[in-house]
């Protein structure tokens, strides 16, 4: 009786440590980039909500995406099904946004 109430208490035990939080870990909300942001030289605009939503304004216009994150990759995904991918870097209060496609980086600051 003790052995078999000793592996069902394991086993839960067990259960819990291999769930996986990655979700939580990669939460919107706590993304370090959360907030406005614009160009060096003024030319572009991204907005990041803490929802997973935001705006990009370039000499077009303004767009809706929706955004994802994790420790290196950024991943922008507009309305119109376009997507853009981005390796993403904090030095200071400067955003570094390296685009995988075009391999140039550009880099942003709040405002």
């Amino acid at each position: 009786m003790k052995k078999t109430l000793f592996l069902s208490i394991l086993l839960t035990v067990l259960s819990f440590s291999f769930t996986s939080c990655e979700d939580e870990d990669f939460d919107p909300r706590f993304a370090p980039f959360v907030g406005s942001w614009v160009q060096d030289n003024g030319e572009t605009t991204f907005v990041f909500y803490a929802d997973g939503q935001g705006v990009y304004t370039d000499f077009n216009g303004s767009f809706d995406f929706n955004w994802e994150y994790d420790d290196y990759e950024l991943e922008v995904y507009f309305l119109n099904g376009d997507e853009w991918d981005f390796e993403w870097d904090l030095d200071g209060e400067i955003l570094e946004l390296y685009d995988e496609d075009t391999m140039v980086t550009t880099y942003y600051q709040p405002f």
